[in-house]
């Protein structure tokens, strides 16, 4: 397995995870997927910080959202299906998954650890931006406090931190994509809501 704490934080130490709580919450999805249910708007796939955890949930959650039974094999299956198979370690690694947690009872907590440490990450990143934002001198001071809090408003928010969208980038770039989704027979199911 590849040693995850060679990515180095702003100090040069590892950045924050926690490897055990990403895998006890997948674990209790496919102990028991009903759980998901329980972290859904706790949780988002970049949480994850192990490249292989967080496209194993990318897959839970692609499953949920077509209301797909989730177990062991369906999870393998829908894996084969995403090329992702080998990536994640393939069987011998949703094997560990289930075998890592005991009960699905405690997945809140661990879904509470995979969002603190993602945080935590999220900080460290503005943070270095920050700094080399305001050591080039390129940015008055107002203009970068202004984006700093945007920054951490966006962190605070749980969402992606791209900054501001311009508004042509979010019509034509998603809203757009997804009406030609909606559009086209072979992929409408997947895209619209319930009838």
């Amino acid at each position: 397995m590849t040693d995850y704490s060679a990515n180095s934080g702003f100090d040069g130490k590892g950045l924050p995870f926690s490897n055990e709580a990403e895998q006890s919450v997948l674990g209790a999805v496919l102990i028991d997927p009903p759980s998901i249910n329980l972290v859904l708007d706790r949780l988002k796939p970049e949480y994850f910080y192990i490249p292989q955890n967080r496209k194993i949930f990318e897959v839970l959650l692609l499953m949920q959202a077509k209301n797909s039974l989730i177990d062991f094999v369906t999870v393998l299956e829908t894996l084969k299906h995403e090329n992702a198979y080998e990536d994640v370690g393939g069987k011998a690694y949703l094997t560990k998954l289930v075998e890592s947690v005991p009960t699905s009872a405690n997945i809140v907590t661990y879904a509470n650890i995979v969002r603190e440490r993602f945080y935590l990450r999220s900080l460290i990143g503005v943070s270095k931006d920050i700094i080399d934002e305001a050591s080039s001198g390129a940015a008055e001071a107002s203009v970068l406090l202004d984006s700093v809090e945007q920054r951490i408003y966006e962190i605070r928010q749980g969402r992606t931190l791209t900054g501001l969208k311009h508004i042509e980038d979010v019509i034509l770039g998603e809203t757009y994509d997804r009406l030609e989704k909606i559009k086209n027979p072979a992929t409408r199911m997947d895209y619209i809501g319930i009838p």
